[in-house]
């Protein structure tokens, strides 16, 4: 059975003890941090960071409130990363639903980051492997996954964990119980008992984010607002193989305009070379 991550923004105190704990257990470099005006530890998911918490102010016409999200990856029914992934390098777990990535076969060429239709392109490339993760194989110890320079990475759901009976790290350590794991349909039960308690308690954009678009998601989130407040699209949609080769002939062709224009100047210049001749 399918399983699920329930995360309830309007428990979450961003803490960060799961962006601690997914850095522990997936043996993961500490991201480097910069004076940016945030209280962010990383500013965006990238090769090392595979979930965040970012802070969003809002100043509504009654009040100044935080809201808070989980960055990480929707682990989606429909998964567009499966569906453009050049390498066949990405595919779902049949027994819990997790949308992974075999390091072994992916070639890093970057489809999936830019079909996944979640925070910017969830997967990442990492042109290298840290020291510290080096130091930590070098002396015998194992990771999660694999770990190859020049390919994609992103949240595996703790499948090693959760095969095992476990939960998923960021789950076990959430203080205030933001967070919870288990099979589907019971997180999608506990989600919608929580959105009709925070709506009856005057919170009247509470709601349920589980879009239908991509075959609903392996990470459900209970939300105060708009999607779109937090980032997230309101309806998206499965990408197809069909559509990023459009994207990529887009390209191909914006380069082609860009070229022609200095080839007919070139040949003009040369054709009035010769005629001065």
């Amino acid at each position: 059975m399918a399983k699920a991550i329930l995360y309830d923004a309007s428990k979450c105190t961003a803490c960060r003890a799961c962006y601690v704990a997914c850095k522990q257990w997936n043996v993961l470099s500490a991201a480097e941090n910069k004076t940016m005006g945030t209280y962010y530890n990383a500013l965006t998911l990238d090769g090392t960071t595979w979930n965040l918490i970012d802070f969003i102010e809002k100043d509504d016409p009654d009040r100044f409130r935080w809201h808070f999200i989980s960055q990480r990856c929707m682990h989606c029914g429909e998964p567009s990363c499966a569906n453009v992934c050049a390498a066949g390098a990405i595919k779902k777990d049949e027994e819990t639903g997790f949308v992974l990535i075999d390091n072994d076969v992916c070639i890093g060429c970057k489809n999936c980051h830019y079909a996944c239709p979640f925070w910017g392109g969830v997967p990442k490339f990492r042109e290298e492997i840290s020291e510290s993760e080096k130091e930590w194989m070098e002396h015998g110890n194992e990771v999660p996954g694999k770990r190859i320079a020049g390919t994609m990475f992103k949240c595996r759901g703790c499948i090693d964990r959760v095969q095992n009976g476990l939960e998923p790290a960021c789950v076990t350590t959430c203080p205030p119980d933001a967070l919870q794991f288990g099979d589907k349909e019971e997180m999608l039960d506990v989600a919608n008992t929580r959105v009709a308690l925070l709506q009856e308690r005057g919170e009247v954009k509470a709601q349920v984010y589980n879009p239908a678009g991509v075959g609903g998601t392996g990470v459900i989130y209970v939300l105060t607002d708009d999607p779109e407040v937090y980032g997230l699209p309101a309806d998206p949609k499965v990408s197809t193989a069909d559509m990023v080769t459009k994207w990529l002939t887009g390209l191909i062709t914006a380069g082609i305009l860009t070229i022609v224009p200095f080839w007919m100047v070139f040949k003009a210049a040369e054709a009035e070379g010769k005629g001065g001749k």
